[in-house]
């Protein structure tokens, strides 16, 4: 039993041992033939899709290059694209060689150096650019990769213009193009940006997702920009080629002969801001409108209305010369007031706007008033004509008679009256003119023969005949009249000749003898009568006495002067006023200036005159005896009369002083040496200054706020028309648009 038991185990024994040596030399097997190196032949292949089908197929070739024969499994997995990192549902299939039918793996036993071809055929590879999968040979790991360039490509550039796309781009700052991809595809494109003449070119690279919107970063070169003047008005427009290329890629290497597509641009190359543009540029054409609205004005209405006021004035400066050359023999009030008058309207036409909307009518009326200046200083040089021939005949001794000198003068003072007013009437001119020539033509015929005049001297002769009769005439009889009788035996020849009573025995050569001879038998008779009716009064008849040789004196001579102060001496008389009691006032300073009105203005007329305290000696006969001066600035000269009118120009001029002189030249003192002098300043106010001022300011403020509107309405015009052309000749149309403005010349040539 023992023995029979070995034995089975021994045996046992032996058959595990050989069992366990089959097993492991065929273990040793498999791991040489997993361990057998199968290499593919030439590599992976890079399959090709077709476009149409989207399918791909290639021939993979591997070579046993082992020493033993060896099993082959190749496998493959799902694609991946590239551009999206999304696997694809695609289906591939293995044909070996000699089957008719595809599998989705191959699985076969390949001998020591045998090769063994198979095609791949991959289906639904939709995605564009490249894809890859994993090839498993023998469980070492491939990738296999497929590129699909066969696209239709349906990208473009999207825009408001799709015609010819509008890419806006501003310096310094980065633009914004829009790319769309129409197709379910994703693309990744390589676009490039060409301007034409310009030497930089903008790449880039983006990657379009299918059925989308890809907004392209593009930074425009500082190049492409340039005239930063004309970019304050409107952005450069300069054509482009966008050039968008598919570039798919395969081991980083890009693939050439993709699809490309160029597109047509329109750059809008904005040098400076839309806020800059804006204001800068809206200034800009708002002052080249205001120029053109301005030189609208300058030419159709400021150089007409200077030309108008140069003429004008000129006209004025023409009557300045002739308003100097008027003597004192003319009345003062007349003779300042054309001055003033003319300074007024120097001084107003000067101070007018040309721009004002009523330039022009106030212009022609300011015309209208020159021309009433000139006819009215026209006559007044006519009257001073007529006054100083008048006063060179008083001055002469004989061939003026004295009647018809006053007959002239009252003339003369009733032109003055007339024209005096700023403004006469057509009529006032008329009368005016009809009383000057009436005494010139009387001053013409004075040494003519006159009937009527002779006719008056005859009667006059009469009559003092008859009064100055010794025996029954009322002065006559009168003692004083025969004391004086024959103190001026001349004087009373003419009433010895009867025939003088005849107007036939007056002939024009006895017109000045007769006629001064009776001016002065009527003072002579008017002194006897006063010297008789102050004999009850002893100093009155004493005062009268006194005047009586300085008569005679008068009285003595034949020239009308002396019969004027004749004339005078019997006033005083009658007033019982005389120069030593004018003197008396003067000295002890019982009168003062008086203005009207109280305050002067500038180039105004003033009416100024010295006033005594007691009111009868305000008009008396005496003070034609004395000459009363005033003295106003050296640029302004003297003036003389007890009442005079005036104007000043400043505050300087309204300080001024008076002073008296005797009818000989000797000034009126206090002691014999100081002169009486009444000094006086005139309130004054320029207040047609500050009309004027008032006024300027706001014509000009009218103007600026008119203008402003009127060209703030074109301005939308203007920049319209600017876009059409060029910069410079743009502003040319724009300037030629100020200009010809219908609203602008409106607003200016209305009446406001």
């Amino acid at each position: 039993m023992k023995s029979a038991s070995t034995c089975f185990v021994g045996w046992a024994a032996a058959c595990l041992a050989v069992l366990l040596g089959s097993v492991t030399e065929v273990s040793a097997c498999r791991m040489m033939e997993c361990e057998a190196p199968v290499r593919p032949l030439g590599g992976i292949p890079v399959m090709v899709v077709d476009g149409a089908t989207s399918r791909a197929r290639a021939w993979l070739h591997v070579r046993n290059e082992g020493e033993l024969d060896t099993p082959l499994t190749i496998t493959l997995g799902s694609f991946v694209n590239r551009a999206t990192g999304k696997p694809m549902a695609t289906d591939a299939v293995f044909f070996a060689e000699g089957d008719a039918a595809g599998k989705p793996l191959v699985e076969s036993r390949i001998r020591k150096g045998d090769v063994l071809s198979t095609r791949i055929e991959v289906a639904n590879l939709w995605e564009a650019g490249e894809s890859s999968a994993e090839l498993c040979i023998n469980g070492q790991v491939h990738t296999l990769k497929a590129v699909h360039t066969d696209v239709p490509f349906n990208v473009r550039v999207e825009s408001s213009t799709p015609e010819k796309p509008l890419l806006i781009l501003e310096r310094n700052r980065k633009g914004s193009l829009m790319i769309r991809n129409e197709d379910p595809k994703t693309y990744a494109v390589t676009w490039c940006l060409v301007v034409p003449n310009e030497a930089e070119v903008l790449r880039g690279e983006v990657t379009l997702l299918p059925r989308g919107v890809l907004p392209v970063a593009v930074e425009p070169p500082r190049q492409w920009f340039s005239h930063w003047f004309e970019g304050l008005f409107k952005d450069a427009e300069r054509p482009a080629l966008l050039t968008l290329t598919f570039t798919p890629r395969v081991d980083s290497i890009s693939i050439p002969g993709g699809p490309v597509k160029t597109v047509p641009l329109q750059l809008r190359l904005s040098y400076w801001s839309h806020a800059v543009q804006s204001w800068w540029g809206s200034l800009i054409l708002f002052g080249v409108l205001l120029l053109g609205g301005l030189c609208s004005l300058f030419l159709g209405l400021w150089i007409p209305n200077k030309l108008t006021r140069i003429e004008l004035v000129k006209r004025l400066d023409e009557l300045a010369q002739k308003t100097r050359s008027i003597s004192r023999k003319t009345d003062s009030a007349l003779r300042v007031g054309v001055r003033v008058e003319r300074l007024r309207l120097w001084e107003m036409i000067r101070a007018l706007g040309m721009l004002n909307a009523d330039a022009t009518e106030q212009l022609k009326q300011f015309e209208r008033e020159i021309g009433i200046l000139s006819r009215r200083v026209a006559w007044v040089e006519a009257l001073d004509g007529v006054a100083q021939r008048l006063e060179t005949l008083r001055a002469s001794t004989s061939g003026a008679p004295p009647t018809l000198l006053r007959q002239a003068a009252r003339s003369l003072d009733e032109a003055t009256r007339l024209l005096k007013p700023v403004s006469p009437t057509e009529s006032d001119f008329q009368m005016a003119q009809t009383a000057i020539r009436a005494a010139d033509s009387r001053l013409d015929r004075i040494e003519e023969a006159d009937p009527q005049f002779a006719q008056s001297l005859a009667a006059h002769v009469k009559t003092l005949r008859a009064e100055y009769d010794e025996q029954t005439g009322v002065i006559g009889k009168r003692e004083k009249c025969r004391e004086l009788r024959s103190q001026l035996k001349d004087l009373f020849e003419i009433l010895k000749e009867p025939t003088f009573e005849d107007p036939a025995a007056i002939t024009p050569s006895r017109y000045h003898w007769i006629d001064i001879s009776i001016e002065k038998l009527f003072v002579l008779r008017h002194y006897i009568l006063r010297f008789d009716d102050t004999l009850a009064d002893t100093g009155r008849n004493e005062r009268v006495r006194q005047c009586e040789a300085k008569l005679i004196e008068y009285l003595r001579l034949q020239s009308p002067h002396t019969l004027d102060l004749a004339r005078r001496l019997r006033e005083e008389i009658e007033q019982d006023i005389f120069s030593s009691d004018i003197i008396g006032q003067l000295r002890t300073r019982k009168c003062t200036v008086k203005s009207e009105p109280l305050t002067a203005y500038i180039n105004t007329p003033v009416r100024l005159w010295v006033e005594f305290s007691d009111p009868r000696f305000r008009y008396c006969a005496a003070l034609r005896n004395f000459r009363c001066l005033w003295e106003f600035d050296m640029a302004v000269g003297q003036e003389q009369g007890w009442e005079i009118a005036h104007y000043f120009r400043n505050e300087k001029e309204a300080e001024f002083r008076v002073h008296f002189e005797t009818s000989d030249g000797e000034s009126v003192s206090v002691d014999g040496s100081k002169p009486v002098e009444l000094k006086q300043t005139i309130p004054f106010r320029s207040r047609s200054r500050e009309r004027l001022s008032d006024r300027w300011r706001v014509e000009t403020g009218r103007l600026l706020l008119a203008l402003f509107i009127a060209v703030l309405a074109l301005v939308g015009g203007a920049r319209e028309q600017l876009l059409k052309l060029d910069v410079l000749p743009g502003l040319v149309a724009v300037f030629l648009l100020g200009f010809g403005a219908d609203t602008v010349k409106n607003l200016f040539t209305r009446r406001g």
